[in-house]
């Protein structure tokens, strides 16, 4: 019997899902945010996953990259959104399906058995050894699409081959969502959010004497070792900067950091309110 985990934050949505796959012979698993179906993940063999974008502690964007690292299942996706936008980035950051809510629960039953017969089907064929493509000083992992290297030389690969880049980053995928249709108005700002970590509250002279294990304190967020001294440092936040300037050709002084504590908006968009007079 197939082994299934539902993760949405929408309880009733989670029970209608497991009425329908169990009906239809399949075992369900439930989790809520993505942190919980990760974890699920590490203890069950999960067969498939259908997961919701919007969620609290872990999005299902994020979710997925991380579930993507060490696992091939089939992943379905579920979201409020219906632009094409948000359909793209799911699939490309991981996801195999995408629905948009609200569904018929059929139909996600009917793309469940269709992604696990091919899954089947697949897992039995040798898979290629992955390949690393190197472009001068820029190396690509082809198997994780991960590349770290200067902006510009980026773009300038994106422009020669045509190719999107679509920011899979929670800011930035946001601030790439709300630029979608707004090509005739002038940015005037982005702005990004920072909670202020753990040290935000802290004086001059108390930050002199802080330790390292202070600095994993996050008072919000519970993440790995490396991002949450990057956060309290405000480290991730300067990439980000960085990131912002050359994924949206904006100049860095049109880029302003915020101290956001309850960490509800993650980034924005300003555009330029223009007058019009008619003579």
């Amino acid at each position: 019997m197939e082994l299934i985990l539902v993760c949405d934050d929408d309880r009733e949505i989670v029970d209608a899902i497991k009425i329908y796959l169990s009906g239809e012979g399949f075992e369900v698993l439930t989790a809520y945010d993505g942190e919980e179906a990760i974890k699920l993940m590490a203890k069950h063999k999960v067969d498939l996953l259908i997961i919701d974008i919007m969620m609290p502690v872990l999005d299902g964007i994020r979710a997925t990259m991380q579930i993507r690292e060490n696992s091939t299942i089939p992943i379905i996706m579920l979201s409020a959104k219906s632009e094409d936008a948000d359909k793209i980035l799911g699939l490309n950051i991981g996801a195999d399906d995408y629905l948009t809510k609200p569904f018929n629960p059929l139909e996600l039953v009917a793309r469940v058995k269709s992604q696990l017969r091919r899954y089947k089907k697949l897992g039995n064929m040798s898979m290629p050894e992955p390949q690393r493509v190197v472009v001068g000083d820029l190396e690509i992992d082809d198997e994780t699409k991960e590349v770290v290297v200067a902006g510009e030389l980026i773009l300038q690969l994106a422009q020669q081959y045509h190719t999107p880049i679509l920011p899979v980053d929670s800011e930035h995928s946001a601030i790439f969502q709300s630029l979608v249709g707004e090509d005739d108005n002038e940015i005037e700002k982005i702005l990004l959010t920072c909670s202020g970590g753990p040290f935000r509250t802290f004086t001059h002279e108390q930050l002199k004497s802080v330790t390292a294990a202070d600095a994993l304190k996050h008072p919000t967020w519970e993440m790995g070792a490396k991002i949450t001294i990057d956060s309290a440092s405000l480290m991730n936040k300067g990439f980000e900067v960085i990131e912002a300037k050359w994924l949206f050709g904006v100049p860095a002084d049109k880029i302003q950091v915020l101290i956001h504590p309850q960490s509800i908006v993650h980034s924005a968009v300003q555009f330029v309110v223009a007058d019009i007079l008619k003579v």
